[in-house]
């Protein structure tokens, strides 16, 4: 029995968009856990009902056959990893459940399809970023935020997220939402404050690898802007260094800051690069020989934690430290990542989605005006073969990026872009 909006006192419009509330609860969800998996579940059975009915609309849209191809560069490379994979339940379960996302990104695709809607949904990622920014700096202020959460440690400003460090780049992978509807509206004050005050949350997060993301972010939008023949005046580009210089000399004085720059210096002043990395070094060694004894198809998706010890040296931290007795839990690099868990197969599915990253770019550069550029800036962003982010088969992180990828194509279809309509 269907509730109409009258009955419930609420407006019949808020009624009508549910699946941008469902949408953007996604993203309100996050530092709750695992919570954010309950929308998506929601999102993935009636992705699999618009799959259904809907096949014919959703075949012949650019939006749609882009992202079904960049879900196989990820997912045919597990699925051929699972005949050596080393743990073949772990391998079966995160291969098989990233499905999951696919259909959810179907759902998003096909539901979100107006620019309307599309603008509805930045402001509200704006709002609840800027929320979890505000509440960050609470805790650098009072040593706890809001709602008395704190991460327990001086190295780390993690805000709502209480004890776990993803504050930092959870900002960097929602920048680009964020940012969509203040640039198409053109209000650059606004989006100059936002950019500040979220670039100074991140960096006082203590999370470098949100630091190098946020990099890439602006570099990528730089390097697109440049190719698509934008050249940006000198006196705001002179204000945003000088703004980016003052955010940079008050986060240098936060304790997060001094303590995580102090341990990336150390390697200059003695110390291994090693240990300056907190153990990276090792990892990626670890993860070369893996590659080089099984450079095929790897050692299984999500295998990396349960062939380490196998591969790792005599004196490796993770392994005869004494916080972890397996090894390291992935490879903290895309690159090796797919090296090492999918071999030479897994490798070529990176690069065929970087290509459609490209692809896309290069269409988008005569429109960067659009929500679809900003959108695709942040998921090439998470591609960067010199990142260091989290495992891409995490449950965390791919359900993260394959949302973003979701939205990406949602608005490539709601913009009408097409390869003769660029």
């Amino acid at each position: 029995m269907m509730v109409s909006a009258d009955r419930l006192g609420l407006p019949k419009r808020f009624i009508e968009q549910w699946p941008l509330w469902l949408v953007v609860s996604v993203v309100a969800l996050q530092p709750v856990g695992r919570l954010p998996e309950v929308p998506l579940l929601v999102m993935a059975l009636f992705g699999l009902k618009d799959l259904v009915h809907g096949r014919q609309a959703l075949f012949s849209n650019l939006g749609f056959r882009l992202f079904s191809l960049l879900f196989l560069c990820f997912w045919v490379p597990a699925l051929v990893s699972l005949p050596d994979a080393v743990n073949l339940e772990k391998g079966l379960s995160s291969t098989f459940g990233m499905l999951r996302f696919y259909l959810a990104g179907i759902f998003i695709i096909h539901r979100l399809d107006t620019l309307a809607t599309h603008r509805l949904l930045s402001m509200a990622v704006a709002a609840i970023l800027a929320f979890w920014a505000l509440d960050g700096i609470v805790e650098l202020l009072l040593g706890h935020d809001l709602f008395g959460l704190s991460s327990g440690s001086s190295l780390y400003i993690t805000g709502i997220y209480g004890d776990n460090k993803r504050l930092g780049y959870a900002l960097v992978a929602f920048l680009g939402v964020a940012l969509a509807a203040i640039v198409s509206n053109k209000q650059l004050l606004l989006g100059v404050f936002f950019s500040m005050l979220m670039a100074f949350v991140i960096f006082i997060s203590g999370t470098r690898m949100a630091w190098l993301a946020l990099a890439w972010f602006v570099l990528i939008a730089a390097i697109v802007l440049w190719y698509a023949g934008y050249r940006p005046n000198r006196k705001y580009l002179a204000g945003a260094l000088v703004m980016l210089l003052l955010v940079g000399a008050v986060g240098s004085q936060t304790p997060s800051v001094k303590q995580k720059v102090s341990a990336s210096l150390a390697a200059f002043n003695g110390s291994s690069l090693d240990t300056a990395s907190s153990g990276r070094i090792s990892i990626w060694q670890t993860s070369v020989d893996m590659f080089s004894d099984n450079w095929i198809n790897g050692v299984g998706v999500r295998g990396f934690r349960y062939a380490y010890a196998d591969y790792s040296q005599p004196d490796d931290m993770f392994i005869h430290g004494e916080e972890q007795k397996i090894g390291a839990f992935h490879p903290h690099q895309i690159v090796l990542e797919m090296m090492a868990e999918m071999g030479v197969i897994g490798v070529t599915g990176l690069l065929g989605a970087v290509f459609i990253m490209i692809y896309l770019l290069k269409v988008l550069a005569a429109h960067t005006h659009r929500f679809s550029f900003l959108y695709a800036v942040g998921i090439a962003t998470l591609l960067m073969p010199l990142g260091t982010h989290l495992s891409m088969y995490s449950s965390y992180w791919a359900s993260l990026f394959w949302f973003l990828a979701a939205l990406l194509f949602a608005a490539v279809r709601a913009e009408g872009i097409g390869p003769n309509k660029a």
